[in-house]
């Protein structure tokens, strides 16, 4: 019985220091490839196109067959080259009420065109993690310059590189409901 109030004060401790380091944190530094995702689909891909049996073949298809290889090649250079590299910062209460404001607007248009409910709850999450990252990510050698110019960049990124980099925002600056309970 005693452990267990020993275990429990611990564990409380814990979580009260990490929550009290993610509100003491500046920034955090991120490096990644934003292209990896489809690096990897390229290369799965290329290997397809590259098993094909080109017997039986017109001229023609082994023509297509090459042409779809020497793209996925290309692709993949590029894809290898892209990185990104920033600093996440936490956002100010401004920008929490911009991304709200962002946020109401989508429901106020889902709501007009009769979305579907799944339809706008994904519409909702994609616009909170579009615009955390646009309002979050800095320029390296700069804090002061938002790493995309507009959030029209952002959402030109891939699904799961918003993602990924909404996470790292999550898991450095927002206080899961256990800390906020123990701080």
């Amino acid at each position: 019985m005693k452990e267990e109030k020993v275990i429990k004060s611990t564990l409380a401790k814990e979580q009260t220091v990490k929550a009290m380091d993610k509100l003491k944190r500046e920034r955090v530094d991120v490096s990644m490839n934003p292209k990896k995702y489809l690096l990897e689909y390229s290369r799965g891909e290329l290997v397809k196109l590259e098993k094909v049996d080109r017997e039986g073949m017109t001229p023609e298809e082994i023509t297509l067959l090459n042409s779809g290889i020497k793209a996925y090649k290309e692709s993949i250079v590029g894809y290898e080259k892209a990185k990104l590299e920033g600093v996440m910062v936490p956002l100010k209460y401004a920008d929490l009420q911009v991304i709200k404001g962002f946020v109401t607007e989508m429901v106020k248009h889902a709501n007009l065109y009769n979305w579907d409910d799944d339809i706008t709850m994904r519409a909702m999450i994609r616009e909170e993690h579009t615009l955390t990252v646009y309002f979050s990510l800095r320029k390296k050698d700069n804090l002061a310059v938002r790493y995309y110019a507009v959030p029209e960049d952002v959402a030109k990124e891939t699904d799961t590189t918003v993602d990924e980099l909404y996470n790292i925002y999550s898991e450095n600056f927002i206080l899961t409901g256990q800390e906020r309970g123990n701080s």
